[in-house]
């Protein structure tokens, strides 16, 4: 695998790197200060979302039960929190439900809705193509509200309400589920007279959707939760961080994605629930805390038990399923590409359905998803990068079909926004604006980075056994979950140092000193042999 490092621009040239990026000069301020800049898109340009909000104020006037269905990602249970959160000083006829593992929607909640005898069901982030359940429930006389933001198969049926910006596009936005679910909430708080939004619970979901950052409503609507935060699960999820894109990815939604991984997502839901107190935040944070502890076990016994196929232009890792790993088929996949630097499929067999499932990761090769997809022996489905599997055949034949399409020269272009000479070209003003700009960022608008070569470190230790901390006169540089650095210094002598990484601003009892995020990290080592007996 040939990996190469490509700066957009020479030195740190803020217009310049936002040209690169291709914003033009009029866009920069939205981008640069969108809590000042970026406008929202006005609900009232969502159809169907007068309607939707038209049932739900009639189901609370009549006294009628109402059933909050929220999904099991870290967008779905935000999506659920911020619609019974809301509902329920309006009414004490609500309750709320979340899925189970990673299913999706409402169909698994259909005896719980019937046998309870709700007169409401609003679903929160999945659901968009369920109408076989929606047709049951209609005749049953029980109403549908859809608040969502997936893909559909076929036209909509007209008896459900259904709010999504996928099926009636919205100009300048491009919502997750939270967000579809904050315009509701808008709505309804100009008819009902509440004043206070939601906008921490919709950041979250958002940004850990994956939803684009180049949008206007998403940039305004992430720059006013990150300024307004109120949610106790929020705070206790952060533990001690600042509130911004990095900590939701790195700190809240593995929280959540653990709950959904290893069947707890009950948990997950309740975190953000304002019926839930803050000493019990405190609490379900480290229970998630604990889950995560077990997951990284369960991979570690899993990636021991592996067979592992090195197909030369790519891996492919089994094993037989058993239900305690077979929620972490993408997070194994990701270990197993990151240690071989190779595109890898990632397959558990089934003995019940007899069939090979898992998920892929592309490393080095842009269109892994449709190559495989292309062969016709499996499908797969997601993001180009990462995405689930299923076989249509046997494993040989999809490998057979792959070798032959794989392209032969594989390469990882990493890019930098800005090229520096030395660790201390970084000043203070500098990596300050570029910490504003980088606290709304995520897809389509990635945190700004720096290409630093020949750095000379003062010294190199690990972090709690689990980090690597480099010290570079003024300037720290962090590498996360990674101690290999530690051990080579040791043990070698590095001829050269080269990283790209996030410059930002650490602040501790009123100091600011600036750290650098390690994105990707190259050295050259020159092995010092210890010196060997001779005789004299």
């Amino acid at each position: 695998m040939q990996k190469e490092w490509i700066p957009r621009v020479e030195g740190i040239d803020f217009p310049a790197i936002l040209k690169a990026r291709g914003i033009s000069e009029e866009d920069i301020p939205m981008f640069v200060d969108p809590e000042n800049f970026a406008q929202e898109v006005d609900p009232q340009e969502f159809d169907n979302l007068w309607d939707a909000v038209d049932i739900v104020r009639e189901a609370m006037s009549n006294l009628q039960n109402i059933l909050v269905v929220a999904d099991v990602d870290a967008d779905g249970v935000t999506s659920g929190a911020i619609i019974y959160n809301t509902l329920r000083k309006c009414t004490e006829y609500i309750d709320i439900i979340v899925g189970t593992g990673k299913k999706h929607g409402i169909a698994q909640h259909m005896d719980y809705i019937l046998s309870h005898r709700f007169n409401l069901v609003i679903a929160c982030d999945s659901g968009s193509n369920e109408y076989e359940c929606y047709a049951e429930l209609y005749k049953h006389g029980i109403d549908v509200v859809l608040l969502d933001h997936h893909g559909v198969e076929n036209d909509p049926p007209e008896d459900v309400y259904i709010v999504n910006p996928e099926i009636f596009p919205v100009r300048r936005s491009q919502l997750s589920g939270s967000g579809v679910c904050l315009k509701f909430v808008e709505l309804l708080n100009k008819v009902l007279g509440a004043t206070r939004l939601p906008y921490d619970l919709a950041t979250v979901g958002i940004i850990a959707d994956m939803m684009d950052m180049r949008y206007e409503d998403n940039r305004a609507i992430c720059a006013k939760g990150f300024s307004d935060l109120w949610n106790q699960g929020i705070k206790a999820a952060l533990q001690g961080y600042e509130f911004n894109a990095t900590s939701i990815r790195f700190s809240i939604a593995p929280l959540v994605n653990a709950a959904q991984r290893m069947g707890k997502n009950e948990l997950a839901l309740e975190l953000f629930l304002d019926t839930t107190s803050p000493e019990r935040c405190k609490q379900i944070v480290d229970e998630l805390k604990e889950l995560k502890g077990e997951q990284k076990a369960l991979i570690a016994e899993a990636l021991s038990n592996i067979d592992i196929y090195d197909r030369g232009k790519y891996i492919v890792a089994t094993i037989d399923r058993n239900d305690e790993i077979a929620g972490l088929s993408g997070l194994i996949a990701n270990k197993i590409a990151a240690e071989e630097q190779k595109p890898t499929i990632f397959l558990q067999y089934n003995q019940d359905e007899e069939q090979w499932q898992g998920s892929i990761r592309s490393y080095g090769v842009s269109n892994f998803k449709s190559i495989i997809n292309e062969t016709e022996w499996a499908i797969a489905e997601g993001h180009e990068e990462a995405a689930g599997i299923r076989l249509k055949s046997e494993l040989s034949d999809l490998m057979d079909a792959l070798d032959d399409e794989m392209p032969d020269e594989q390469r990882q272009v990493i890019e930098a926004d800005a090229e520096i000479d030395f660790v201390s070209d970084l000043t203070l003003a500098d990596v300050t604006f570029m910490d504003r700009i980088n606290k709304v960022t995520g897809e389509g608008f990635e945190p700004i980075t720096i290409m630093v070569s020949n750095v000379v470190p003062d010294s190199i230790f690990a972090m709690g056994k689990k980090h690597t901390k480099i010290v570079c006169g003024d300037v720290t540089l962090l590498l996360w979950n990674d101690t290999r650095p530690v051990d080579e210094w040791r043990y070698n002598k590095w001829k050269s140092f080269d990283i790209i990484g996030e410059p930002t601003i650490s602040r501790y009892r009123g100091k600011e000193e600036i750290n650098v995020i390690i994105n990707d990290i190259e050295y050259e080592l020159e092995v010092i042999v210890p010196n060997e007996p001779h005789d004299d």
